[in-house]
């Protein structure tokens, strides 16, 4: 098996958006969830290659990015 980075780029951000997920207090029950579905729908597509590695990656990034903006702004 040879190095693949859009491989080695999804199963980081796998772990990274799991991490965020089970640590941030700022979440409610129901947003962990809905962003947990949204994460298992991405990654499964993957796994039954309907997504190209690129693809996956991408909206991996996309959904990091945006839990990171959720958990980093304060509530009002």
């Amino acid at each position: 098996m040879t190095y693949d980075p859009d491989r080695a780029a999804i199963i980081q951000l796998r772990l990274d958006i799991g991490q965020l997920l089970d640590d941030s207090a700022e979440l409610s029950l129901l947003q962990r969830a809905q962003l947990r579905m949204e994460l298992l729908r991405i990654v499964t597509a993957a796994e039954q290659q309907r997504a190209a590695a690129k693809d996956t990656a991408a909206k991996l990034t996309d959904l990091h990015e945006r839990l990171t903006r959720i958990v980093l702004t304060p509530e009002r």
